[in-house]
């Protein structure tokens, strides 16, 4: 009974150490998690980045690390860990590694490519490379600027290409040893090369130029170069724009106050004029035509250069009708044309005033055919009057009127006029005629309906005319005796 109560209990003591243990065990893995916790990898939160720096000069690589615990800096360069500098030229920092003075040397130079490496417990970080450069500038130009001579107005180009240097130096230019800038209008530029440009010169660009390079290492100059403006023949009196009518004189004139200078006139797309002198500059055309018209250059020619001046010659002639309108009688309803037409330069506008019992105008968008042609669709009574086609242009306007007569049909019947005291002719008996009738008559007369055969003369104060007569069904008023129509045709003659 003694033993066994022994054992069970050495059983529970066991039990309880176990446990206790495996407690212990518990605590400290959890307290081992907190601390990793806490902890962080390195970060580089500021690389390095390339620099240029003097000779001599300081100079800076920055190297800006977070972490936990903090991380330690190590720099290389050129793939090796940086050592020590024993001179104390190169210190390093917290955030980065600081050069007092940048040494360039055949042994000692501080010019390569770096980086730094962060670490500590948790892992590390590499940083960006960097390099690091001390700045020179040679003293030899690969290209200098040349003197140039242009003409006013004619581009220049005045050539440079700077010495090799590091960092590329910029270039700019100095005109009698002021900084000569470019323009905005873009008339002066320096191109990526380093030439000046200059697209349009000017006399006030004339002078001695030189070419500047520089970076931090310092600046070079060119020799100096000079720019030679020629001034271009220059004229003191310049051709104007003239309009002439055709047929009259005109003058173009055109002076240079140069002394040394040629004068020549040209027409543009063609030859001058038979008709034109040129006496001292001044061009002179005579007795103008429509063909004279264009533009017509002064050219002025020295050896400084050529200079031209343009002016344009416009020719107008009056309107002139080609075709003027006539009187007319027409019946009321009938269609009225009446053409007209003009000519001239510029090409007139055509209209028309009709002055009958209401004055109107007519432009040529009221007009049918052309717009020189008067047309009335159904005429009417109060349209009778004076109509007058009126041809403007640039150069003036003419009129040319005729006269419009509009009959009523049926209306105004005529009684067989009276004979005059002086004319005895008799008649067989009594005719009535309207109007319409008669104009009627007329209108076949002027188609030759009657042949004429023969004149007699009766008397002093009269003549006896016979001619046949040509059927047509619309001559109802033919009478059946050929003397009769003779007698009645004769005397209306007069009085049409």
């Amino acid at each position: 009974m003694v033993d066994v109560g022994v054992n069970e209990w050495n059983y529970t003591i066991n039990g309880r150490n176990q446990f206790v243990y495996l407690v212990l065990v518990h605590l400290l893995l959890i307290g081992l998690n907190g601390t990793n916790a806490q902890n962080r990898a390195p970060r580089i939160k500021e690389h390095p980045s390339n620099t240029v720096s003097g000779r001599s000069e300081p100079a800076t690589l920055r190297c800006v690390v977070e972490g936990r615990p903090k991380p330690t800096v190590q720099w290389f360069k050129d793939g090796s860990p940086l050592p020590f500098a024993e001179d104390g030229h190169r210190v390093l920092l917290e955030d980065g590694l600081l050069f007092l003075r940048v040494n360039r040397g055949k042994k000692d130079s501080d010019e390569g490519v770096y980086w730094c490496v962060a670490r500590n417990i948790v892992g590390e970080a590499v940083s960006h490379n960097a390099s690091l450069n001390v700045a020179m500038l040679r003293d030899d130009f690969r290209s200098e600027p040349r003197d140039v001579v242009v003409a006013a107005g004619e581009p220049a180009i005045l050539e440079c290409l700077p010495p090799r240097g590091v960092p590329e130096p910029s270039v700019h230019w100095l005109k009698d040893g002021e900084p000569y800038d470019v323009e905005v209008n873009g008339r002066v530029t320096v191109t990526d090369t380093g030439n000046l440009k200059i697209l349009e010169t000017l006399p006030t660009d004339s002078g001695l130029f030189r070419c500047v390079a520089s970076n931090i290492a310092g600046d070079r100059q060119s020799r100096a170069a000079g720019l030679i403006i020629l001034r271009r023949p220059h004229f003191i009196v310049k051709p104007n724009n003239t309009t002439a009518l055709v047929g009259q004189t005109i003058e173009f004139n055109c002076q240079s106050s140069d002394t040394n200078v040629r004068i020549t006139w040209v027409k543009e797309d063609g030859s001058l004029p038979s008709r034109a002198t040129i006496i001292r500059g001044l061009l002179r055309l005579e007795h103008v035509s429509a063909a004279d018209a264009g533009i017509y250059s002064c050219r002025a020619d020295s050896q400084t250069g050529s200079s031209i001046t343009s002016a344009t010659l416009t020719v107008y002639s009056l309107p002139h009708f080609t075709q003027i309108p006539s009187n007319l009688t027409a019946w009321e309803g009938d269609v009225v044309s009446i053409p007209c037409e003009a000519k001239g330069l510029p090409t007139p506008t055509t209209f028309w005033i009709l002055e009958g019992s209401q004055d109107s105008l007519l432009f040529p968008e009221c007009t049918k055919s052309n717009s020189s042609l008067l047309y009335l669709d159904g005429a009417k009574p109060e349209h009778s009057g004076r109509v007058i086609c009126t041809a403007v242009n640039a150069a003036g306007s003419i009129m040319q009127e005729a006269y419009l007569t509009i009959l009523k049909k049926g209306a105004n019947a005529l009684m067989k006029p009276s004979l005059d005291e002086e004319l005895t002719i008799l008649y067989e008996r009594e005719e009535h005629l309207t109007q319409y009738e008669l104009v009627q008559a007329r209108k076949y007369l002027q188609q030759n309906v009657l042949v004429l055969r023969r004149v007699e003369p009766l008397s002093s104060t009269s003549l006896k005319v016979v001619w046949d007569v040509c059927i047509h069904k619309h001559i109802y008023f033919v009478h059946t005796t050929i003397y009769e129509f003779i007698l009645f045709m004769y005397f209306y003659s007069f009085r049409f």
